[in-house]
């Protein structure tokens, strides 16, 4: 991986550690539907994606699926790998996946 795709896959990894918080928040609150962080490669985005808890389990079923607004998708560094009402599901290759989990070598 280059520069630009570690910095996007480190940038995706807080975002996704942010919009861990908020699931458990909205869970325990019992809240149906939810508004995540768009977990994009820029760093000061401040987008917001609205889905059920159901739908954000899913996308976390899958460790490499991020999910971000249309139009932040980086294809340099990930695939679109499923399209929905108001975001994306994109895929990070397998060599991120250490960058993704925290692990650093």
């Amino acid at each position: 991986m280059d520069g630009i795709q570690t910095r996007i896959a480190l940038n995706e990894a807080l975002f996704r550690e942010v919009n861990e918080n908020i699931q458990k928040v909205s869970e325990e609150g019992r809240y149906g539907d939810a508004h995540f962080v768009c977990e994009c490669g820029e760093a000061g985005c401040e987008e917001r994606v609205a889905f059920s808890m159901g739908a954000y389990r899913a996308v976390r079923e899958h460790p490499l699926h991020f999910f971000v607004k249309p139009g932040h998708e980086s294809p340099h560094a990930e695939k679109v790998v499923e399209r929905h009402e108001g975001y994306l599901i994109v895929e990070k290759p397998p060599e991120a996946a250490p960058l993704l989990s925290g692990e650093t070598s």
